[in-house]
Formats: structure tokens, C-alpha cells, sequence
């Protein structure tokens, strides 16, 4: 599924939300935190949840990049951490 959730990783640091913090208020598991993370799908519930304890949209979570494959994805989460390091991205799924 060409869906991206870079969005919700920006939103999160933008207004200075932990994981955790974001786990304990929308009663999220962190298996489900770990998905997003890693852009694989999560229901509509945990996005419903998510969009009302950030009182956001949808849209500011994630979106629909055209064209790419699963594996083409950036993971927001680890390549932002390596790009700040200084090193490349592993590419471990």
C-alpha cells in the first residue's frame, strides 16, 4: 500500500509529543505505533484515535505517494534518526 505516515511522525516532533505520551492517551498498543512507524497499514479505528487526541485530520497523518511499492517507502522514523547520525539508512523490513 503506497500510504506514507512521514506526516504524523513531523506532527508529532512539531508539537513536541512522545510515542509514549501518544500510546497512553489514545490507548494505542506498541505494535500498532511500530507499524506506523515503519508505514504498514493500521485500522481506520487507530487513526480515528489518533486524530482526536491530536484533534487533526486524516490528511495530517499520512499520505497517498503514487507510484511506489511498499519496499520504496521512506521509514520516517529510522531514516531521519540515521540521516541526523550521519550514516545511511539500513534497509531491514
Amino acid at each position: 500500500m503506497p500510504i506514507t505516515y512521514t506526516k504524523f511522525i513531523h506532527l508529532l516532533k512539531a508539537r513536541r509529543i512522545s510515542f509514549y505520551r501518544l500510546k497512553k492517551s489514545a490507548h494505542i498498543a506498541e505494535g500498532t505505533l511500530d507499524r506506523l512507524r515503519h508505514n504498514r497499514s493500521v485500522s481506520m479505528r487507530t487513526i480515528e484515535r489518533i486524530c482526536e487526541v491530536l484533534e487533526c485530520q486524516p490528511g495530517d497523518l499520512m499520505e497517498f505517494v503514487e507510484g511506489q511499492e511498499d519496499d520504496e517507502l521512506p521509514l520516517p522514523a529510522r531514516a531521519q534518526t540515521a540521516n541526523q547520525a550521519g550514516r545511511r539508512p539500513s534497509k531491514r523490513r
